[in-house]
């Protein structure tokens, strides 16, 4: 009797447990879910003769978080991280790379048209640290390196 009253304890013991971890595994993915609402990764590309760019953004409302990568011909390669957000039409961030074994900084502002990236170029000086364009209201977005849509890889 005692084994027969230990085991529906135990049994008692394990359903009311099991009953806790799939409360918490819902909320781990309702979390997940909303996650995935919220934020929405696009990206975008150039790819003409020599020349290749690569733009990865994980939107978050206005936050923009990312890849970068420059792959021009007669230039330094570059790839690293951005952080930003959109401003309108407008996205304004800082792209974090390493180049020539150091750490850099440098601010880029890129105008979305017609689902598509069209990046401002501007004179620019150096601020705590890191390049940011002397005057944002002048610069020019060329339409010689255009990134459009494509497919992200997963």
């Amino acid at each position: 009797m005692r084994l027969h009253c230990l085991y529906l304890c135990l049994g008692i013991f394990c359903l009311s447990s099991c009953g806790q971890r799939t409360s918490e595994q819902r909320e781990i993915q309702e979390v997940t879910t909303l996650q995935e609402i919220v934020s929405e990764k696009v990206c975008f590309a150039y790819d003409h003769n020599d020349d290749l760019m690569g733009l990865t953004l994980i939107l978050n409302g206005i936050r923009v978080s990312g890849q970068l990568v420059y792959a021009l011909s007669e230039k330094d390669r570059s790839s690293g991280k951005i952080d930003g957000s959109m401003h309108g039409d407008t996205l304004i961030a800082d792209y974090t790379f390493v180049s020539e074994g150091r750490i850099s900084i440098r601010e880029v502002v890129f105008l979305n048209r017609d689902n598509t990236f069209v990046e401002g170029i501007g004179d620019m000086e150096e601020r705590d640290s890191k390049m940011v364009f002397k005057n944002r209201s002048a610069l020019k977005f060329q339409n010689h390196i255009v990134l459009r849509s494509v497919p992200c890889h997963k």
